[in-house]
């Protein structure tokens, strides 16, 4: 599974197998023809991807839609569960209730980066670190708002 940010949604052109999905950092995963109306640009996702060589190109292609093989899609937090008192005098509750995808994003992407540039990490924990950066940003977040 992998999660995605979806910044752009791109048909496939027609007579092409693909379309595509590109993320905030430019990264582009190959998006099979019709499937285009399951994503949504601005959006997060947590989708089953392959690793293809196409050629001397490796490319992602999304194997199916978001909620397809175990996914929990879209992957963006639900809003926490409101507090049983009413928060501090002072407290911005408005803000941490509303959990915009692209810190969720930059969040994840930063811990995962870390972990892998430590060089402890093989390629194949890329998916297992994620999940794990996606559980502490939502147990930060609960945290926060308790």
């Amino acid at each position: 599974m992998t999660i995605i940010v979806a910044k752009y949604v791109n048909p496939a052109k027609p007579d092409k197998k693909f379309g595509s999905i590109v993320d905030p950092n430019g990264a582009k995963f190959m998006l099979p023809v019709g499937m285009q109306d399951a994503f949504q640009a601005g959006q997060t996702y947590d989708v089953p991807t392959s690793r293809k060589n196409w050629g001397q190109d490796v490319v992602t292609v999304i194997e199916g839609r978001p909620g397809s093989a175990g996914s929990t899609a879209p992957a963006t937090p639900p809003p926490p569960a409101p507090a049983a008192s009413a928060p501090p005098a002072g407290h911005n509750s408005a803000r941490m209730s509303n959990v915009d995808p692209k810190d969720v994003f930059i969040f994840v992407t930063g811990v995962v980066g870390r972990a892998m540039g430590s060089g402890k990490y093989d390629v194949s924990d890329i998916d297992l670190l994620t999940k794990a950066a996606i559980e502490a940003y939502r147990n930060n977040l609960a945290r926060a708002v308790s």
